[in-house]
């Protein structure tokens, strides 16, 4: 992979981390940019549910894209290392499972700055937390 692929890729996902940053610090300023959008009212939570989603899809197509660029779809010799691939795999599984229950512990208003956003919110302290 090229240098100016590796900078494509990294500034297209620093997009949502940049955004939750400015969102955790300003979440005054992100409902108020909220409030200014034409015909559509959501909380500050829907709001960044929303956006969450829309940053998972732009996960997804940038990791698409760099497998693309990489060949991975063209040449799928690449891929005939089992240890690799179920080791990737795994770890994927992994992410996922620790994703899950981040929303089972905390539900839609803890994972997406409810208290930021003024509601009142228990500490939780149960795995992945613990």
């Amino acid at each position: 992979m090229t240098s100016p692929h590796f900078i494509v890729a990294a500034v297209l996902l620093a997009v949502e981390r940049v955004a939750y940053v400015w969102i955790y610090r300003r979440p005054d300023a992100f409902a108020s940019a909220l409030g200014s959008l034409p015909g559509w009212r959501p909380s500050p939570v829907d709001g960044l549910a929303t956006l969450f989603v829309a940053f998972k899809l732009l996960q997804v197509a940038v990791f698409g894209w760099w497998l693309w660029r990489a060949g991975a779809f063209t040449r799928p010799d690449r891929l005939d290392e089992p240890l690799v691939l179920a080791s990737g795999l795994l770890l994927v599984g992994a992410g996922q499972f620790l994703n899950l229950r981040v929303f089972q512990v905390l539900g839609r208003n803890g994972v997406f700055y409810g208290n930021r956003f003024g509601l009142d919110l228990p500490w939780r302290d149960d795995f992945p937390f613990s």
